[in-house]
């Protein structure tokens, strides 16, 4: 994973605390190998994201794409997440998936500042 902080000297027109993340994994299967690259921007209480996998068996193929949307409300994050299949007859491809989450902390010690807007945060009871 890597964190960028796209606003570092708090100004300018983005709101303080935006960060961009970026994750990748990669699983071996057997004779197959899976890519997931997903990149995320973060507005202080708005995430955005967009995530793409990719797998390796004979060729490269592009499998799906996805896009998904949160915000932070004191100590609730509510969100949706899309993801899309990149159909090719004759080929094994990833299923269209829709969630909708919900998630909630109350911690005394996140509340109001969600671990300082950033996702690996230690609180140190």
């Amino acid at each position: 994973m890597i964190e960028i902080d796209l606003n570092p000297y708090q100004r300018g027109l983005l709101p303080d605390n935006s960060f961009l993340f970026l994750y990748n994994s990669v699983r071996f299967l057997e004779q197959n190998t899976l890519f997931n690259l997903t990149q995320e921007v973060l507005f202080s209480s708005l995430a955005l994201s967009l995530n793409q996998r990719f797998s390796f068996a004979n060729a490269l193929n592009f499998n799906s794409i996805g896009f998904g949307m949160g915000i932070a409300v004191e100590n609730f994050d509510y969100g949706i997440q899309f993801n899309a299949p990149i159909r090719k007859i004759n080929q094994v491809y990833a299923p269209s998936v829709f969630e909708l989450y919900f998630s909630f902390d109350f911690s005394p010690f996140r509340r109001n500042n969600r671990g300082v807007y950033k996702r690996l945060q230690i609180d140190n009871y």
